[in-house]
């Protein structure tokens, strides 16, 4: 209930608590959120230049990067008007690496272009402050279709923790553990070899 309050408090997600998944780290928040979201021969948006670990995540998947520019403010969403993608992974409040921050008549046309094509957006708040939110059709406040909420969360008296999480809907609960599980069989497989 912890996690629930601060994901509304910080991030403003509204989710139950069994919606949440702890993962371990960011990285393994946002490989679930890639194979839940991507399948091989979609295609997804990344910021150019951008986040090449999540560009790496979404094309194991086996679907194709899109590469959209970046400016002084972040993502040039005037680029995506016809640009057809399953989802798009921004850094809006501090671009990374270039550290733009988008604008709200930007971050409204990613919203439109993301409604128009029914397409998930992945946003990520800044690198040291994990993802702010992502889900089709919102930035922030409640979602209006899904959402999903990578994160993570350093716990700095303990060396070497890093929890992450992920806020998933509903419906994609059962699926998210199951693939979590597959992860953990697959770590076992490799310890007992």
């Amino acid at each position: 209930m912890a996690l629930q309050a601060y994901l509304w408090r910080s991030r403003t997600v509204r989710c139950e608590v069994d919606q949440i998944i702890i993962v371990n780290g960011s990285q393994q928040g946002l490989d679930l959120c890639a194979r839940l979201l991507l399948n091989s021969g979609d295609r997804f948006v990344m910021e150019d230049p951008g986040y090449l670990m999540a560009r790496h995540v979404f094309s194991a998947t086996g679907a194709a990067a899109v590469p959209i520019p970046v400016d002084v403010d972040g993502l040039d969403t005037e680029r995506l008007a016809n640009v057809q993608a399953r989802l798009a992974y921004v850094t809006p409040s501090h671009q990374f690496p270039l550290g733009g921050v988008m604008p709200i008549a930007r971050r409204h046309q990613l919203l439109a272009w993301a409604r128009k094509f029914d397409a998930y957006v992945n946003v990520r708040s800044s690198v040291d402050r994990g993802c702010s939110r992502q889900g089709r059709g919102h930035l922030s406040g409640r979602p209006l279709f899904n959402h999903r909420h990578p994160g993570r969360r350093h716990q700095p008296d303990v060396i070497g923790l890093v929890m992450g999480y992920a806020a998933l809907e509903a419906r994609q609960i059962e699926r998210g553990c199951q693939l979590l599980a597959q992860a953990v069989d697959q770590l076992r497989s490799r310890r007992l070899s």
